[in-house]
Parts: C-alpha cells; sequence; structure tokens
C-alpha cells in the first residue's frame, strides 16, 4: 500500500503515468491541495532572460518552471496545476515582481503560447514523490 502524506491538510490524491516515454517513465507522486490561486503566464522575451532568479535557465517539458512568491512557497517546491485541460507539473524556480501571495506564474517558451494561455483562478496542488522524481527538461 502507498504510504499517507496528508499532514492534516486533507484528502491526498494519487496520480500516475504509466505510459513509458524517455522523459516520464511510470512515475508516481502525491498530490495535495493548497488552495486557489491566480494562475498567468510569461516568457523569457518578456523577462530579457532565461535565467530564472533561483538562477536555473526556464525550461518547459515534463517538469516546467513557475515563479512564485518566496514569502509563501520556497524554490524547488513542485506544483500541479491545470493548463488546456490537462494537469500539468511545475517547479518554483523563479519570482516575479507581479507575483505575490497566492499567485503563481508559469513559463512557457513559445511567446504565441504565453499569449494563449491568459489568466485563470483555479485549485493548485502540491507535489511530492514518494518513490522518486522524473527527469526534468
Amino acid at each position: 500500500p502507498l504510504p499517507d502524506f496528508t499532514k492534516g491538510k486533507g484528502k491526498v490524491e494519487y496520480s500516475a503515468d504509466m505510459e513509458e516515454t524517455p522523459e516520464f517513465s511510470a512515475v508516481m507522486y502525491a498530490t495535495e491541495p493548497i488552495g486557489r490561486y491566480y494562475i498567468t503566464a510569461y516568457n523569457h522575451e518578456e523577462t530579457g532572460s532565461k535565467i530564472t532568479a533561483s538562477g536555473k535557465t526556464c525550461h518547459e517539458g515534463t517538469i516546467t518552471t513557475c515563479a512564485i512568491d518566496p514569502k509563501l512557497h520556497r524554490f524547488g517546491e513542485y506544483f500541479e496545476i491545470t493548463v488546456n485541460g490537462e494537469p500539468r507539473l511545475f517547479v518554483a524556480e523563479d519570482t516575479g515582481r507581479l507575483v505575490r501571495k497566492r499567485h503563481i506564474d508559469i513559463y512557457f517558451a513559445s511567446y504565441k503560447a504565453m499569449s494563449r494561455h491568459g489568466s485563470n483562478y483555479q485549485t493548485i496542488y502540491k507535489v511530492t514523490f514518494p518513490f522518486g522524481k522524473p527527469k526534468e527538461g
């Protein structure tokens, strides 16, 4: 049986992608809802640099860069956020002048995709990887 990751904050849901690919191999992760957040999108063309506040390079892939309020979250935390109807994984690697409180800015490699995303409010989930995390990129 899977371990209990509730930590007193509600029911944890388990997700798994069983399709074997080079980027994502049957990784299981636990999610914990942490509330409704304002989700916006950004692109390196907008900021002028691909280097994040944590010193990493912005990336979109199996796990994608996102910007958080460092007073609320730490670099390296993982989140599940729905984009175009599909849950995707994000890692906190950046901050933003306007990213405050319950606001997460998600990275898009393409300016066109960023523009299409717009903004919305949604419940987001903090992610833990009890059996090891997938490769980022």
